[in-house]
């Protein structure tokens, strides 16, 4: 039996998604991480918004970009200072559309 979080079983009660609810499951939907059911809720929704559509693309580009300059680039041994960390992923958030919180820790 599937277990599902209380937003998952909101959603999918709901006749359909909005792009906000297909940002959160996002990464979840390329990594298959996601339930049938939700993949059918998240590729219906891909199928009708174009801009939900370009954000899966860009988000595809960006994990193989990483993908490549994580075998291309020698680890670096320093963490990365807090602020510039935050100051990447604000950028991050703005170019994909996404609203991931920005803090630091």
């Amino acid at each position: 039996m599937c277990k599902f979080t209380p937003l998952e079983l909101f959603i999918i009660e709901k006749p359909e998604i909005s792009c906000k609810e297909f940002e959160r499951f996002l990464g979840d939907y390329v990594e298959g991480d996601l339930s049938e059911t939700l993949v059918e809720k998240v590729e219906s929704h891909l199928e009708q918004c174009p801009e939900c559509q370009d954000g899966l693309e860009l988000y595809n580009q960006v994990i193989d970009l990483a993908r490549v300059l994580g075998r291309e680039v020698p680890a670096v041994q320093e963490e990365m200072p807090s602020d510039v960390r935050d100051r990447l992923h604000a950028k991050l958030n703005e170019s994909l559309g996404l609203h991931l919180p920005v803090s630091s820790s």
